[in-house]
């Protein structure tokens, strides 16, 4: 060895001792100082390229080792130490193509199998990443870092149970692994376990107390199991800790909707926005939670930032409360397609079989509703009416077993699952109520889903050999799209419990009425339209109704004057409707406006609304929220119902119909504003149908201030209630039973769905 070899081996022995006691600048000015005379000095090399990539310049390291290369292009350790740059450049395609070369100098590596797994999952090539790390665990089997990468390629490969496994594999191995405690959290809660996924973030935070996203995911799985209390404490935690976190602040809006604190709501969505949260469905949660308490400050702006929104194809509300804040079935469609982008991939159906032959018609409904719900009340008779002889009817509850009351999942930010479409993950049971145990009694099956995935849910459906899958919820409080995305059935169709399309090519049929979707509106809706002889709403003609007398003082009623009512939910008051009832309660003297008073909040609001309009808060009656056969009583209380817009009454229309009280309406231009028109047609009643706000004001007004007109129109309605079609369930189910072979036939034909009319008795 030369005198010159030796003083450097020295400055090398120098600079490694350094860069030991962490002496990193030190050391690289030697390392340099060796390569400038020794350029093929392989130590040197490494290590200066391990200093670089450790103080954030991965370039500098990547330009060392390719300058390297160009001499000693077969050095698979240098091969080794540019895929680690590149992986920090996020240059994977290279990254990979690295990682082969040192693995073809040194096959039996297992850094370089689990970081080419890396690098590939990076390019969304999960399958691929899968086999590098199982590569890599065969080399190495206690590899814990290899299970958890390996777990999360399985996740993007939406395979939960195997990734559960693999994460479980890395804690086995390394139970101190806060980022394995973290993804198992995570695939658990797709697995639809969000207790055992509450106890994985517990972990993670154990081991990192300061992992805001840990934080943020365990407050998105209390609030699935309905604990918004403490969600909004992990919320807190996670903005304590990254304050300027916008989908933390979003995500706190969401707790907070669920604890009906919808001001507070509104508060944290917009430190949300003013932090550049762009958190899926952030603006239109903003304007629900806003005429929840019916403050309708900025309203109207907010509406105006709303749309072109929508219309620019961004999902920025979910569609339900476009339907109560849009008049606009173009809009409303729009919002459907553009939510529907933004919902998690499903997995693409099995091959559907063709129907073998089979004389009966196996119909699956399917709701997160049967329970004490709108949606149960309208349908339970028509699912005990089918004929048994022709139809095989099966409900499907998305919901938890025998639940009477669920809390609404919503879209959360920076968590896993961001955005549900509002579904409710599974809870503890409880105890059914009357409407679950009737209904249970009226399908022939009643199959739970509440636990199942929803691809499990759609293979389950077609296992069954479901003919006609019907979804009742559509985009409601915790429906399933993904369910029919998945395909539950060759012919899936879209009823009664969402008014407006769903945007979705794998909904074949809508089922509607003449009244609202006109034959020149439907080109609105993704749906084909199948076109029931009078109403779309069913209603159960067996409907119990108290006898028992009532008086106005038992509601707080003033004695004597005329009441108006609507008892529509305080989210469907937009100022437009609110305007016009001001002026008709200006226009009859001591009349009274009869509202359902589910917040403190909105009442305060709606007073203070109304004095704005110089009509007296005082003549604003709130009543409370009571079961429904005692609601149906203080429909006797009332002289009259008012509708709203841009979302009519539906079921509430149907209530009062019921009770005897005329409703009069306003036609709106989407289908959600125009369903008390399709009632009161089915009830023979087009007098109560109105086009304009002149029109609709002076027919309230008319009726309150000419009360012979209004007794016949109540005797009207009170014999045309058990004659009309309108409470005829029997009819009604002869007449969708109709709509449903129809459907059969053409499909059973190899004809594509298309619109269908059909005619009633």
């Amino acid at each position: 060895m030369t005198e010159d070899d030796a003083a450097r081996d020295a400055k090398l022995d120098e600079a490694v001792a350094l860069h030991r006691q962490g002496r990193l600048d030190e050391a690289r000015v030697l390392y340099e100082t060796v390569l400038r005379t020794r350029p093929r000095c392989l130590r040197a090399v490494r290590l200066l390229a391990g200093i670089f990539m450790h103080t954030g310049r991965a370039d500098l390291a990547l330009d060392l080792l390719n300058r390297t290369l160009r001499t000693d292009p077969d050095d698979g350790g240098v091969h080794l130490l540019c895929g680690a740059a590149q992986l920090d450049l996020a240059q994977y395609q290279a990254a990979v193509a690295s990682y082969d070369r040192a693995l073809a100098a040194d096959p039996r590596n297992p850094w370089a199998w689990t970081h080419r797994g890396i690098a590939l999952f990076e390019l969304g090539r999960h399958a691929k990443a899968v086999a590098s790390y199982d590569r890599a665990l065969a080399l190495a089997p206690d590899h814990a870092d290899a299970y958890y990468n390996r777990g999360n390629a399985l996740r993007g490969l939406k395979k939960w149970q195997a990734a559960l496994d693999s994460y479980d594999a890395a804690i086995s191995r390394d139970s101190q692994h806060a980022s394995a405690h973290l993804n198992r959290g995570t695939t658990l809660l797709e697995l639809k376990r969000p207790l055992e996924a509450i106890d994985s973030y517990d972990r993670a935070i154990a081991l990192n107390p300061r992992d805001a996203q840990a934080h943020s995911n365990r407050g998105a799985a209390l609030l699935r199991v309905g604990q918004p209390a403490a969600a909004l404490e992990s919320f807190d935690r996670v903005i304590a800790l990254e304050p300027e976190w916008g989908d933390a602040h979003f995500n706190r809006g969401n707790a907070l909707r669920e604890m009906k604190q919808y001001s507070s709501a509104v508060e944290s969505y917009d430190r949300a926005l003013a932090r550049g949260s762009r958190a899926v469905g952030l603006l239109g949660l903003r304007l629900h939670s806003k005429t929840q308490i019916c403050d309708w400050r900025e309203l109207d702006a907010g509406i105006d930032a709303l749309v072109p929104a929508i219309e620019a194809g961004q999902p920025v509300s979910d569609p339900f409360f476009v339907l109560s804040l849009v008049d606009s079935a173009r809009v409303q469609r729009q919002a459907a397609e553009a939510w529907l982008k933004a919902l998690p991939a499903s997995h693409a159906a099995a091959s559907l079989r063709k129907r073998r032959g089979r004389r009966k018609i196996r119909i699956g409904y399917f709701s997160h509703d049967f329970r004490d719900h709108p949606v149960a009340i309208l349908s339970a008779g028509l699912f005990e009416c089918h004929d048994r002889s022709a139809f095989d009817v099966i409900a499907f509850a998305l919901g938890p077993p025998a639940a009477a009351t669920v809390a609404n999942g919503l879209p959360l930010a920076g968590t896993p699952g961001a955005l549900a479409s509002r579904a409710a993950a599974p809870r503890a049971a409880a105890p059914r109520d009357a409407m679950r145990l009737r209904l249970e009694k009226g399908f022939d099956r009643f199959i739970e889903l509440g636990a199942l995935a929803d691809a499990d849910g759609a293979r389950l459906a077609r296992d069954m050999e479901i003919d006609i899958a019907v979804d009742l919820g559509g985009y409601t409080a915790g429906a399933r799209p993904g369910i029919f995305a998945a395909r539950a059935a060759p012919l899936q169709v879209s009823w009664l419990g969402y008014t407006g399309t769903s945007g979705a090519p794998y909904m074949d049929y809508l089922i509607a009425d003449h009244t609202i979707i006109p034959a020149e509106r439907r080109c609105e809706y993704t749906e084909k339209i199948v076109y029931l002889p009078h109403s779309f709403q069913v209603n159960d003609g067996e409907r119990a109704m108290s006898d028992r007398a009532t008086t106005r003082a038992e509601w707080d009623l003033p004695a004597i004057g005329f009441v108006f009512c609507c008892f529509n939910t305080s989210s469907k008051i937009l100022p437009a409707s609110f305007d016009g009832w001001m002026r008709i309660l200006a226009r009859v003297n001591d009349s009274v406006l009869w509202l359902l008073g589910d917040d403190p909040l909105a009442a305060r609001n709606l007073r203070r609304e109304a004095a704005a309009r110089g009509v007296s808060g005082d003549r604003l009656i709130f009543g409370r929220r009571i079961p429904a056969a005692e609601h149906l009583v203080r429909h006797r209380c009332a002289d009259l119902f008012l509708d709203s817009l841009p979302f009519n009454a539906h079921s509430t229309a149907s209530d009062a119909l019921w009770a005897g009280l005329p409703v009069v309406t306003r036609l709106g231009e989407a289908m959600a504003g125009r369903v008390a028109a399709s009632l009161l047609r089915a009830l023979n009643l087009p007098e109560l149908i109105t086009t304009t706000v002149d029109q609709f004001e002076d027919l309230a007004v008319d009726l309150a201030t000419n009360l012979e007109r209004l007794e016949r129109i109540k005797r009207t309605l009170a014999a045309n209630r058990l004659t009309q079609p309108l409470f005829d369930t029997r009819r009604f189910a002869r007449d969708i039973e109709t709509a449903y072979r129809r459907i059969i036939e053409r499909y059973d034909a190899g004809l594509a769905p298309d619109h269908i009319g059909i005619r009633g008795e």
